[in-house]
């Protein structure tokens, strides 16, 4: 295989050999996505994707006929069902953090070379010499103190954090992540500055956990543990919570939230989430109290004050920080914030855990940040 060929060169030489086979080819439904949108030169709709699987490989055209054949009527509902619905894969393949793909306005989708490259690795380097396969480098091998270091690097952002911010329909956001370099405190607006840092769509920064199943089981907490997560209204926290899996919400350690006057009645709801984040240690409230306040009209007249905020009460039976910074609402920190850095309570019959330290052979390695131990299997 050439070192010149690129990516699309190297996805037809893996479908090739199966273009004209009548037997099922051997790949994965997401297989079959990534390749498509890898070998088109601009991003696809979920139609186009499932047209390029039924052109390139006569299994799937014979399964379409024979569909059209038996379904006339409905043909192509029939097909799309029998074939495990490829329109419901992309959704699958795009509903949850960590996958290849990147959706854009219009209902389009695309994956870049190198995280296709990463996914299909198995399948291309078969499409090669294999005399001249470069040996996979025995990573796992490494001391688990090593490999959480190698986790730590890869995955930790700028100090002052990462904002997300939603864009599109409530339902199924386009998510921008941008890394902070200053936030100012009083007002809560972000400023970010010029710095060589490019950051990748989301799904690409996790992208190496692709890399192998061990690697992601090993790695994924580390993104959530490290990192500081920066919200400007309560709807991105809110699209947020709801894609990041639900074992990684009790890694989150730091959130940073303004809360717009605007926002109130999205307040209890949120506020409930926030108690249920078992490693949250760091939380920074933004709220112009005195906007707040002074934002009354015929239907929020029973808000003028803050302390009238909807879910104010759940608020303050977060319990368990070490730290609890109040910006621009004075008034909130004096009723909330000694309640908030008072220790979580203690359920009956629960055992204190130990920190362990990392080891080989089969041990779980583990480390401490924030006063919370976290754990990568070995």
């Amino acid at each position: 295989m050439s070192s010149t060929q690129t990516v699309k060169e190297r996805i037809e030489a893996v479908i090739s050999p199966w273009a004209e086979s009548k037997t099922k080819p051997p790949f994965t439904e997401e297989q079959l996505v990534t390749m498509a949108l890898a070998s088109n030169s601009k991003p696809m709709t979920k139609k186009e994707v499932f047209m390029f699987v039924v052109g390139s490989l006569r299994y799937f055209q014979q399964q379409a006929l024979e569909a059209f054949y038996n379904e006339p009527e409905d043909g192509w509902n029939h097909f799309v069902s029998q074939q495990e619905n490829f329109r419901t894969i992309l959704n699958a393949v795009y509903s949850r953090y960590g996958l290849p793909l990147e959706r854009l306005s219009g209902g389009m989708y695309n994956v870049s070379a190198p995280t296709s490259e990463r996914l299909l690795q198995t399948l291309l380097d078969r499409g090669g010499d294999e005399k001249k396969k470069t040996k996979t480098f025995p990573f796992f091998k490494l001391p688990a103190e090593l490999r959480n270091t190698i986790y730590e690097s890869v995955f930790q952002y700028p100090k002052a954090g990462l904002m997300f911010r939603s864009i599109g329909r409530k339902r199924a956001p386009h998510v921008e992540v941008l890394p902070m370099s200053q936030v100012e405190a009083d007002v809560g607006d972000e400023v970010t500055e010029a710095q060589p840092l490019l950051l990748a769509p989301f799904p690409e920064i996790l992208s190496p956990l692709l890399v192998s199943h061990q690697f992601r089981q090993e790695a994924e907490a580390y993104f959530y543990i490290i990192n500081s997560f920066r919200f400007v209204c309560l709807t991105d926290l809110d699209h947020f919570l709801t894609r990041v899996p639900e074992e990684h919400k009790q890694h989150i350690q730091h959130i940073d939230i303004t809360f717009q006057r605007w926002e109130s009645r999205y307040c209890p709801g949120l506020f409930l989430q926030l108690t249920k984040l078992g490693g949250l240690r760091k939380l920074d409230i933004r709220i112009d109290e005195g906007a707040w306040t002074q934002t009354v009209t015929r239907s929020t007249k029973k808000d003028q004050s803050v302390t009238n905020m909807p879910g104010l009460t759940t608020l303050g039976k977060i319990r368990g920080l070490e730290q609890v910074t109040f910006h621009g609402c004075p008034t909130l920190e004096n009723l909330l914030k000694d309640d908030m850095l008072k220790p979580k309570p203690v359920k009956k019959g629960a055992g204190g855990g130990k920190k362990r330290k990392a080891a080989d052979g089969g041990e779980a390695a583990a480390t401490k940040k924030g006063g919370r131990t976290k754990k990568a299997k070995v």
